[in-house]
């Protein structure tokens, strides 16, 4: 089992993502992504969680790796993927708009 953290929507929600490193496959179904920087604060301070990007797919294992390239998300040392497995379409949007709402310098979504 992969760690996890949890993120709140603006509706006081709280979404459950599994942690990956940026390289590690990943499931093949549809959900939410959030790419980070993440780095440790200090042995007992947890970790900092830079988002850069956050959205929604069909197939997580192919958006990430199609994403693997992009300069600008390697120029933001990008290192880890929190993942939020979800089929349905309409619970994806959904839960991306709480999301996105709670955090309003999230505006670089992309959606595949």
């Amino acid at each position: 089992m992969n760690a996890t953290c949890v993120f709140t929507g603006e509706s006081g929600r709280k979404y459950t993502f599994e942690l990956y490193s940026r390289s590690a496959p990943l499931p093949e179904n549809g959900g939410l992504y959030i790419l980070t920087y993440t780095h440790p604060r200090g042995h007992l301070a947890g970790v900092k969680i830079n988002i850069l990007n956050i959205g929604k797919t069909e197939n997580l294992d192919l958006l990430i790796k199609g994403l693997q390239q992009c300069e600008r998300l390697k120029e933001q040392c990008w290192n880890y993927n929190y993942i939020l497995c979800l089929d349905d379409p309409e619970r994806r949007d959904e839960y991306l708009n709480d999301l996105l709402k709670n955090n309003p310098a999230i505006d670089c979504s992309i959606s595949r």
